[in-house]
């Protein structure tokens, strides 16, 4: 008798319960038997007792508001110690849902709703990849409300952006030309602005310095005089943190780009040389900002600003980080090898042969590469 029921309760479909409850029905009928076995107990409905006290269905929990529930999933986040930066992109974004779904309940959301919000993002004036942003922020979101129980499902599990615009990798960062860049360095150029308010020295050349040595804007921004000395005779700069506190995008980022000879001519170093006897730590007058300690928060918003007065649109116009991409881009256009470039941009090397086994590569062959970028990229200044 015991067999029987243990053999139809192995049959028993495997989604009708989880393995705990199995296990449990297993107990359950087993202990039945024990007390029941001389009165030739009704092993079926033995069974389906079991059965029906283990199996849970889910319930939901009270009525929680698409605002109340953000609330609780950014002080989750905060738990766990993202960047501010991030959890401000987490509430940006599934706070831009919210809005739109009306701050209804969590429950309410559905599948189909999940797809007429995609829709509108699609409707609105942004990246595909910034779109795919937000779409990836609100399914976090909901995977975190099945997990609190305030919904059965994820209703943008699968829910997709859809195809890719067919567009070169290489043309999501725009690239400066010869043009763009004669606009803006004949406005950041040392002097006077039109009101009377002087330029800040380093909106000149950290532009320079990303354009020239391929640098990230918040690298350039923490550069300090001890960074520029002389390997092999030749002039260099170093690439690493300001202290020990703060640390770069990547372990590749740490690295030696010597300095182009268009860089020397316009005087970069002699700029450092007054730098080191004002007894000045930084090359350039910037501190971190924001929550994040940002080194670049600062300078960038200020190029934003010179780039709307120097007669950008603000929508398809370059940005200073596409001055780090046309650097890399006149590299490539030059058949510079592409481990190289990475050691002179912090990439790091892709394959294993490069990346795990290959060296750093040499000062000279560096300087000789580097001197391959024009230096009539701009025609303004000399």
């Amino acid at each position: 008798m015991c067999a029987i029921a243990l053999r139809r309760l192995w049959r028993t479909p495997i989604h009708q319960m989880s393995v705990k409850e199995f296990n449990t029905s297993v107990s359950k009928t087993i202990e039945g038997i024990r007390r029941v076995y001389f009165n030739h107990a009704d092993i079926d409905n033995l069974l389906l007792a079991s059965m029906a006290e283990t199996q849970t269905p889910f319930v939901a929990s009270a009525a929680v508001t698409l605002n109340k529930a953000l609330e609780e999933f950014l002080e989750t986040k905060r738990a766990d110690s993202i960047l501010n930066r991030t959890l401000g992109q987490l509430e940006h974004r599934v706070g831009h849902f919210a809005r739109w779904a009306k701050n209804c309940s969590v429950q309410h959301i559905s599948p189909k709703i999940a797809m007429q919000y995609r829709n509108e993002l699609l409707s609105q004036k942004r990246s595909y990849k910034t779109n795919c942003d937000y779409l990836s922020s609100v399914r976090q979101f909901f995977g975190w409300c099945v997990i609190l129980e305030y919904c059965p499902t994820n209703p943008f599990a699968a829910v997709k952006m859809g195809k890719k615009p067919a567009r070169r990798r290489d043309d999501e960062r725009k690239r400066w030309t010869t043009e763009q860049l004669n606009q803006i360095f004949s406005y950041v150029s040392p002097g006077k602005f039109n009101s009377g308010r002087s330029r800040l020295i380093q909106d000149y050349w950290i532009p320079l310095l990303c354009l020239y040595g391929g640098l990230r804007p918040s690298e350039a921004c923490q550069l300090t005089v001890k960074n520029f000395y002389q390997a092999d005779g030749i002039d260099v700069m170093t690439i690493d943190a300001v202290d020990q506190t703060k640390s770069l995008k990547t372990d590749s980022a740490y690295r030696l780009v010597p300095l182009h000879s268009h860089l020397i001519r316009l005087g970069f170093l002699e700029y450092v040389d007054i730098r080191r006897k004002q007894r000045k730590s930084l090359v350039f007058d910037e501190v971190p900002s924001g929550e994040d300690d940002d080194w670049a928060m600062n300078f960038t918003r200020r190029f934003a600003r010179h780039l709307s007065r120097a007669g950008f649109e603000s929508y398809e116009r370059p940005t200073v980080y596409g001055m780090r991409h046309t650097f890399i881009d006149e590299l490539q256009q030059q058949g510079v090898e592409e481990s190289v470039v990475a050691e002179l941009v912090g990439h790091a090397k892709l394959g294993i042969t490069f990346g795990r086994y290959g060296k750093r590569v040499n000062v000279t062959l560096l300087k000789k590469k580097i001197e391959l970028v024009p230096s009539d990229l701009v025609t303004v200044i000399s």
